[in-house]
């Protein structure tokens, strides 16, 4: 399966008997490794096989992991983003971008304030989940306490 049929296939939200819903946006987290450093994208997009293909356009290496947040909307994914950006100043990079020498550290910040969205999500009857989808760029291979050691294809 290609990685934009992989994508398209975690876009489909599973049908639930009190809660069908089909969301309309999604916020994406592409990581990447760049040089000797592991980097998170977050952004927001209505077509996330397209936005992939923008962004790794212009990017020197492959995406190792995609994560899509499943949205209602386009405006409740630009809200998500936002709120993630402003919680996450802490590990931003430059932009939309985030890192952090200790990659478990970023993965475990970021994933709390995912937490904290899905949470927010269930507040109001909602339910949905994270999708993870493994690409084929470098993967990184961390030392035990988390520091980025190399990586392999």
């Amino acid at each position: 399966m290609t990685e934009h049929e992989q994508l398209q296939e975690a876009m489909k939200q599973p049908e639930a008997e009190e809660n069908t819903w089909t969301p309309e946006a999604w916020v994406y987290f592409i990581w990447v490794v760049i040089g000797h450093r592991v980097y998170c994208k977050i952004g927001y997009s209505a077509d996330p096989v397209a936005r992939l293909s923008q962004i790794t356009g212009g990017i020197p290496e492959r995406p190792f992991q995609i994560y899509l947040l499943p949205c209602l909307d386009v405006e409740q994914a630009k809200v998500f983003e936002s709120m993630l950006h402003s919680h996450l100043q802490k590990v931003r990079a430059k932009g939309e971008w985030f890192s952090h020498n200790n990659v478990k550290h970023l993965y475990r910040t970021i994933g709390a304030e995912v937490e904290m969205l899905l949470a927010l999500f269930k507040t109001f009857g909602y339910e949905t989940e994270l999708q993870q989808i493994d690409l084929r760029g470098r993967q990184p291979v961390l030392y035990d306490n988390g520091i980025f050691s190399h990586s392999v294809e």
